[in-house]
């Protein structure tokens, strides 16, 4: 039940400022590198690789825009849901002393979730737009590499975060 649980006002700390500043240039840049390229784009387009790096799906160039669009959606969903970390559930019970910290961690968390999946989203338009202006039949190996990496330096940073606060 998240009515028992305490309420803290939560001041971002600099990781907290960084993050969220990388999060909103992430945003810009996504849509910025999209539109700008939106006009040199042919009209059908990759629009889903397969774990290889093959095309397996064209669409209409239109389609790009959902990735910024989508990329826009995350980041106001889990700036907003950051908002609220009472409401999150959590596996110890919280009390006046440890929600602050448990607040922290997990607010920082929802970070750097929503960042990834920023960086993600921008890395897919930036490999379609690649592979049209390359005109090859493959993506580089990178595409399959960068959002492992995305996702695999985070949650070590994530897992080092909790094991410290923990302790």
């Amino acid at each position: 039940m998240t009515t028992n649980r305490p309420k803290a006002n939560l001041k971002l700390t600099l990781i907290d400022w960084v993050l969220e500043a990388i999060c909103l240039l992430s945003i810009v840049g996504i849509w910025l590198l999209t539109l700008v390229s939106y006009w040199e784009l042919p009209e059908i387009i990759p629009i889903h690789y397969n774990i290889t790096g093959d095309v397996d799906s064209f669409g209409r160039k239109i389609n790009i825009l959902s990735l910024p669009v989508i990329s826009t959606i995350i980041y106001i969903a889990l700036t907003i849901l950051n908002k609220y970390p009472h409401t999150f559930n959590y596996s110890h019970n919280l009390t006046e002393e440890n929600a602050s910290a448990k607040y922290r961690i997990t607010t920082q968390i929802i970070r750097i979730i929503k960042l990834i999946s920023i960086f993600t989203f921008t890395w897919l338009v930036w490999e379609t737009i690649q592979y049209v202006n390359e005109n090859t039949e493959r993506v580089k190996f990178w595409y399959n590499f960068i959002p492992l990496v995305f996702f695999l330096i985070p949650i070590i940073y994530i897992l080092l975060l909790i094991t410290n606060k923990t302790k």
